[in-house]
Order: C-alpha cells, then structure tokens, then sequence
C-alpha cells in the first residue's frame, strides 16, 4: 500500500492540519498527482491558495483503480472505505472536495 509519507511536501506546509478559512477545500490527490507526479499536487495546492481557499490535504490512501483492475476487490472497497470515511468527515466540516480526475471522483 502506498504509504501517505509521499505526501512530505503537503505536511511541511501544513496543510495536513484543518484550515480555518471562508473557503475550504480537501484535496484528494490520487496516486498520479500524489505519487507519480507530485508537481501537478503542488501546483493544484498552489491555484487553490492564490484564489484564498484554505486547503487541507488529509491522509488517503490510493483511490483504488489498480486492485479494482486487477480484480482485487476486498483491497478497492477498503482503501475506498477509508477515503470516504475521511473525506466525509471533512465534508460535513463544510470542506468542498477536490479531487485530481474523474477516477478518484467515483471512489471518494
């Protein structure tokens, strides 16, 4: 499982923490942005607080795709489970979720 650790650039600015703002966003990486291509999570981070919103970039684990297409189903429904639980703390805390595709939209 990847571990939430890649996130390192989230946590040195903080943003693993609740944001108190007017605007307020969880950002669900995925695995692309989070892992592959952390640049593109830095730079979705980075349009987000130029336009004031306060993100949030909880732990999460992979959306899910890979052991879905694999044929995985136990692990797709756990990670997915555990994205949701947070995510849907979060939106109840009136965070929008934000999310990197269409792909982590179906499982968060």
């Amino acid at each position: 499982m990847l571990a939430y650790s890649n996130f390192a650039w989230a946590r040195k600015k903080g943003l693993h923490h609740n944001r108190e703002a007017e605007k307020k966003a969880a950002y669900f990486a995925g695995c692309t942005a989070g892992y592959l291509f952390p640049e593109v999570a830095r730079a979705a981070v980075g349009v987000l607080t130029h336009n004031q919103v306060g993100v949030h970039v909880p732990k999460q684990q992979c959306c899910g795709m890979p052991t879905l297409l694999e044929g995985d189903k136990a692990t797709t429904f756990a990670r997915a489970r555990f994205n949701l639980d947070t995510l849907l703390v979060l939106g109840k805390a009136s965070y929008d979720v934000v999310c990197g595709g269409d792909n982590q939209s179906l499982f968060s």
